[in-house]
């Protein structure tokens, strides 16, 4: 039997039979690369393995089950290979009761993932593995970890806008990635009946929708560091086994913000030994080889996650200007989310495959975007400089550098009052709706009272200081003052005086106000996982609904993103 670009298991002049479905005579098809291979087997009726290859073995990952209405006992496989790759084709199955489906499958585009669409009386799609722990990734605010052992319910619902989850296989070796394209596709993760580990997933998928099951494998590729973990940096046995954009995700303790109590909190690992150390994530300013750090509303700590002698550090933060506390008791997960664009490792991981695979328009729903309006100097390192320049008695010689100063200073003032009253009319908006909904639905009432309760901080923390922040024509009024210093007939000292006391009542403007951008992004990332949690819950309709709203609300407000809105 020629084998050209049709391969028939079950072609009936060569089958042979085992446990009810056909397969040709070696017993099984297979297709397979230097990373994963795709197989069905002889030996499990109704079975089809997604494995992957490490240190010359393979080792099966995961096993997929579709299913279809009506259908009855074990399914049989056909599949037929198309295009000159022979790395494409449709997997059709057949049950006793002759009820058939099918789907279309593309082994290793990218190498390690496989891509599964165009189902065809497709019911249920089940993913069969066995996970440590569940990851809801998310760039918009912090990613989710959730243990087994820790989820009360025997099932989490997944959102499913969020396009990408991971699972965590087999003993560090193996992560799991499973990506779609739609957002009408229903998802359920399903924790194992001895309740210490995930069982599989559930897809209900319709034909036009596209999944991408991905495995990254690396001894390490993932891990729970087992020294306790505090305050102080507490070098790991870990080492990353390739260049990535690598994660560590811990959990809060308690808050001055209560909605962010148990809440998980998200690190990126930034590489001391660089002359320039830099975190991936905007907002947070590393400034030195020690891992001293500055960030809006919480001020100064030692960076959490860091490489430095070529060894890697975690510690909880102590922040200045915040309480906070951390969950001592919840283990560290660390994994890899993205590839370093400047030091590719061959390693195709989840957001670089989003990136390819996703409508454009889809993809930004997932990411941040710095703001056009956010690249101007703030008042401190402004201010400071215009000092400088009276204290060496220079502001005339200067008086056009400091105008534009000012004038660039003025800008970043305005610019971040204009994105703080961006966030207090969304949560206006986000109360009424809230308040209607409740109104509507008085099953729904308790739910959407608590969820106003956690976002009326926005207005609380806005009203505290609306007075201290004053306006951003009150702050131009005071750069005018200090414009008019130069060349008056005042002596250079009364001038120096003068200036550094406007200075300071220009720094608490700004100040405050770059602290309260941050706050009411940490209340709008603290919102957005509460009813993100509750999701994972599997709530009644229409609490589903009124949470799948705020979910994609509270992405629309956190898509742009001030430098000084943290992280």
């Amino acid at each position: 039997m020629k084998l050209d670009k049709k391969v028939w298991l079950a072609a009936a002049a060569v089958a042979i039979v085992f446990n009810g479905w056909s397969a040709t005579q070696n017993g099984k098809f297979s297709l397979k690369n230097r990373q994963i291979a795709f197989n069905i087997a002889s030996g499990s009726a109704g079975q089809v393995t997604l494995s992957y290859l490490l240190n010359g073995k393979t080792y099966p990952a995961v096993t997929l089950q579709p299913s279809m209405k009506g259908a009855k006992d074990k399914l049989s496989y056909t599949v037929t290979l198309s295009g000159s790759d022979k790395q494409s084709g449709t997997l059709t199955f057949t049950s006793a009761n002759r009820y058939r489906g099918s789907l279309q499958f593309t082994f290793g585009t990218p190498q390690n993932y496989l891509k599964l669409t165009k189902f065809t009386n497709v019911s249920n799609l089940k993913i069969n593995f066995k996970s440590a722990a569940f990851v809801l990734p998310d760039q918009r605010s912090e990613d989710l970890v959730i243990y087994p052992t820790d989820w009360k319910q025997n099932s989490l619902s997944i959102p499913n806008d969020n396009h990408l989850v991971l699972n965590m296989l087999d003993n560090g070796s193996a992560m799991l990635s499973c990506l779609w394209n739609s957002t009408t596709i229903k998802l359920t993760e399903r924790k194992a009946a001895n309740g210490k580990s995930f069982s599989g997933m559930d897809l209900q998928p319709k034909r036009g929708d596209t999944i991408w099951l991905g495995l990254n494998v690396a001894k390490n590729i993932w891990t729970i560091p087992t020294k306790t973990i505090t305050t102080k940096p507490i070098p790991l046995r870990w080492e990353p086994p390739f260049s990535a954009v690598w994660q560590v995700s811990i959990k809060k303790g308690k808050s001055k913000l209560h909605a962010e109590n148990g809440q998980c909190d998200s690190w990126q690992l930034a590489d001391l030994d660089a002359k320039r150390p830099k975190s991936g994530r905007a907002g947070v300013g590393i400034q030195n080889q020690d891992g001293k750090t500055w960030t809006s509303s919480l001020g100064g700590y030692v960076y959490p996650f860091f490489l430095k002698n070529g060894k890697v550090f975690l510690n909880f933060p102590k922040y200045n200007s915040r309480r906070m506390t951390y969950d001592e008791k919840f283990r560290p997960l660390i994994y890899p989310v993205e590839s370093q664009k400047k030091q590719p490792s061959g390693q195709i991981l989840p957001y670089d495959v989003l990136a390819k695979v996703l409508a454009a328009k889809t993809f930004t729903t997932l990411s941040n975007v710095r703001s056009k309006k956010s690249n101007y100097p703030a008042t401190c390192g402004i201010t400071e400089k215009v000092e400088k320049i009276f204290y060496r008695d220079a502001a005339e010689k200067s008086k056009d550098i400091i105008k534009n100063y000012f004038k660039r200073m003025n800008s970043f003032v305005r610019y971040n009052r204009e994105r703080i009253l961006e966030y207090d009319k969304w949560s206006n908006k986000i109360n009424k709706q809230l308040k209607a909904y409740g109104k509507k639905n008085p099953t729904a009432a308790k739910l959407t009272k608590s969820l106003n309760k956690d976002l009326y901080q926005i207005k609380l923390y806005y009203a505290a200081v609306r007075d201290k922040i004053k306006t951003p024509q009150y702050c131009k009024m005071l750069t005018d003052k200090v414009e008019k210093l130069i060349g008056s007939s005042k002596d250079a000292e009364t001038q120096e005086e003068a200036c550094k006391d406007i200075g300071r009542q220009i720094r608490v403007i700004g100040g405050k106000q770059d602290h309260l951008v941050a706050d009411l992004r940490y209340i709008t990332k603290a919102f957005r996982m509460r009813v993100t949690l509750a999701l994972l819950e599997n709530p009644p309709p229409v609490q589903r609904e009124i949470l799948e709203k705020m979910r994609s609300e509270t992405a629309r407000i956190m898509h742009l993103r001030f430098p000084m809105e943290g992280k």
